[in-house]
């Protein structure tokens, strides 16, 4: 189950979900011989690591990292007698190709001292070696060094053209790194490219972006339908600014699925807040909401009635409305790309099917177990990397390399009051 205190973007997040251990695999074999803390669940990491990747030339890129410290811990226990708290930084970039081998290594300890803790947040940066038209896996490890709590990201580079997403420097007016990809209503950033002028840019905007289709639809889209509208950006002293609710795609050629997309999503994100928006994002396990009898409806009144009517209480439906919707605030959190992550394939089964039992990469792809490994009822999800995307967190569901989905057994589960959260007795039954 979650539980949630978040008051922005970034904030700690609490879950009392137990901690699935994640591994990283390549060409079939283990990318790694430890276990990863869970990348999805951030109730079992003490330290929350934001990164972002930036291409500095075809030979080097940049890595930004962003820690915070009210989450360090900090000691008077050294010789100096002063509080202090030590953060050890380690990166490891695999090739795609060769997952298996370690293309360049960097860390970086730094010591915090007790001005860091009135900070709300403290940036570094680190250089890679990635040559121009590969594709990489990065592992970024932070050590708590004090704590001896490990936080562990697992971050695409992608440089295999000049329009992927990692080009575009992003950056807040005052320099610093902007990290994500949703924009608050109002805010300006600066855009640059090492290589391209960016005095004008080509501007993609999508209004609204469909959701995922169910995993019972083998075609999956690899980008984004036709844009809304598209115009040419005059960019003032190259400070851009979202007037508008959606998605932007920000080119300086006009390749519609090139560049860097951001988003001026609705307030509250990654949370979703009015009736509406909440009734609308019931989709993966009410598809009727789609239909037209529900246009023009009192949203808050149909959906109290159709949580209500799956439990038949108040006080049940009001749990099962809490697991859904941190489900969806999560699916924002790690797996927005081009658009919220709640309407990505990797965000609408992790709201239908919660968190997965054992998570593994090798290349570009990622796979998702529910169940044991060698568990007859196991199901998995297979996830693609699409290179070239206009965002390194682009994962599309492989529908033939997914097995065993059992996507109706789960949503008419929830259409019971029954969500799907795994026990690991019922996969026994069926491991022999």
């Amino acid at each position: 189950m979650f539980r949630i205190n978040r008051s922005s973007f970034r904030t700690t997040v609490l879950i009392a979900f137990a901690a699935v251990m994640v591994s990283c695999a390549g060409s079939r074999r283990a990318q790694q011989s430890v276990k990863l803390a869970d990348m999805y669940n951030p109730g079992a990491n003490s330290v929350h690591p934001e990164v972002k990747v930036f291409h500095l030339n075809d030979s080097l890129s940049e890595l930004n990292v962003q820690i915070y410290p009210q989450e360090i811990q900090f000691s008077i226990d050294n010789p100096d007698s002063t509080l202090q708290g030590v953060v050890l930084f380690e990166a490891e970039l695999y090739n795609v190709k060769d997952s298996s081998v370690v293309v360049d290594t960097v860390s970086l300890r730094l010591t915090l001292d007790q001005q860091s803790l009135r900070k709300p947040s403290i940036q570094q940066k680190l250089i890679l070696h990635a040559k121009y038209t590969e594709c990489y896996v990065l592992k970024f490890t932070v050590t708590d060094v004090l704590r001896e709590r490990v936080a562990v990201v697992l971050q695409m580079v992608d440089k295999t053209n000049r329009n992927t997403s990692q080009w575009y420097k992003t950056t807040n007016i005052d320099g610093s790194t902007f990290f994500g990809m949703a924009v608050r209503n109002g805010a300006s950033l600066v855009l640059s490219h090492p290589t391209k002028n960016l005095d004008s840019a080509y501007v993609f905007y999508y209004k609204q972006l469909p959701v995922s289709p169910s995993p019972v639809v083998a075609v999956r889209a690899l980008l984004p339908p036709s844009a809304d509208s598209v115009w040419v950006w005059k960019v003032k002293d190259r400070k851009l600014t979202f007037p508008y609710e959606g998605s932007y795609l920000i080119c300086a050629d006009s390749l519609q699925g090139k560049g860097v997309v951001l988003g001026q999503f609705h307030n509250g994100f990654p949370k979703r807040i009015t009736s509406c928006q909440l009734l609308e994002s019931m989709v993966y396990i009410e598809p009727g909401i789609v239909d037209s009898s529900f246009i023009g409806s009192n949203c808050k009144l149909t959906l109290d009635s159709l949580w209500l009517s799956r439990t038949g209480n108040q006080e049940a439906s009001r749990e099962l409305i809490r697991i859904y919707y941190n489900r969806l605030f999560l699916s924002n959190y790690f797996f927005s790309s081009y658009k919220e992550g709640w309407k990505t394939d990797r965000g609408m089964v992790f709201m239908v099917y919660g968190l997965p039992n054992q998570i593994f990469r090798y290349g570009l792809n990622e796979v998702w177990v529910y169940g044991k490994m060698s568990g007859k009822k196991s199901t998995r999800f297979h996830f693609r990397y699409q290179t070239g995307s206009a965002s390194p967190n682009d994962f599309v569901m492989d529908y033939r390399r997914s097995s065993n989905l059992k996507w109706r057994t789960i949503t008419d589960g929830w259409k019971n009051g029954k969500p799907f959260i795994y026990e690991e007795e019922e996969d026994e039954e069926g491991a022999e």
